[in-house]
């Protein structure tokens, strides 16, 4: 039975309301439930109810158990020094102050100053970076694929948009052949202004005048002054000083087709 449901015994007893498991032995089931007095004097542990059902008269019956004759005394109070294992002062109370302890788990802080301190706050600039870092890649992302997007659409714009690395690539691979570094140069205006393959020098300094005569004149002069060189005593071979002007007209072509 439910006993902290019992009004008989809640009235003078302490009762768990969890309902005990009970032990199995054989065709047996034992259950054994604790209660605690509540106060001295109680002289009886009051009969307790048992309902069941009776298949002999296949109805439901209630019966009480005899009363349990008990004596209740007033209890002694236990301090820290009735527990076993203890120091004999471990239960004085003393009026000293906290002692310092400086160092491990049960470092005391003394200083007043330092425990009103306002700590400062935390350096967020490296979190804000980690923050904007994935915005920062999906925009330069999002950027090359419509570049990419774009070149293919637009196969010139593509050619124009590369057309000074290819240029320097070639310019390295010329080395000192003039006619190289002029071939070099050529194919950088044919790319920029979107030529095709194959057009004359003259064709070039005319499409190039249109936006920069002064740069148009320098090409044509440092073409031709390569190209004279392949007929010319110093068996094709570029000066230092006209490998530097070729380089310093490619930065000029690059300006004027912009």
């Amino acid at each position: 039975p439910a006993l902290h449901r019992v009004e008989e015994l809640t009235g003078d007893f302490k009762i768990p309301e969890d309902r005990p498991g009970g032990i199995v032995s054989g065709r047996t089931k034992r259950f054994t439930q604790s209660i605690r007095p509540t106060h001295a004097g109680i002289d009886v542990i009051p009969p307790v109810p048992f309902s069941f059902f009776n298949p002999d008269t296949a109805s439901y019956e209630t019966v009480l158990s005899p009363p349990i004759p008990i004596t209740v005394r007033e209890g002694k109070t236990l301090t820290a020094t009735d527990l076993p294992g203890l120091p004999d002062d471990a239960g004085t109370q003393t009026t000293d102050g906290l002692t310092a302890v400086h160092g491990g788990l049960l470092a005391n802080i003394t200083d007043t100053q330092q425990l009103l301190r306002t700590p400062a706050p935390p350096d967020t600039s490296l979190l804000l970076a980690v923050l904007a870092l994935p915005p920062v890649a999906f925009v330069g992302a999002l950027a090359m694929r419509r570049r990419q997007q774009g070149d293919g659409a637009d196969p010139a714009r593509g050619r124009a948009r590369r057309a000074a690395r290819a240029a320097s690539a070639a310019l390295q691979d010329a080395g000192d052949d003039g006619a190289a570094v002029a071939e070099a140069l050529r194919g950088l205006v044919m790319d920029r202004l979107g030529l095709p393959e194959g057009h004359a020098t003259g064709e070039l300094v005319a499409a190039l005048s249109q936006l920069d005569t002064g740069t148009a004149d320098a090409f044509a002069s440092l073409v031709s002054t390569l190209d004279a060189l392949t007929f010319g005593g110093s068996r094709g071979k570029a000066t230092p000083a006209q490998l530097e002007a070729a380089r310093t007209l490619m930065t000029r072509v690059m300006e004027a087709t912009r």
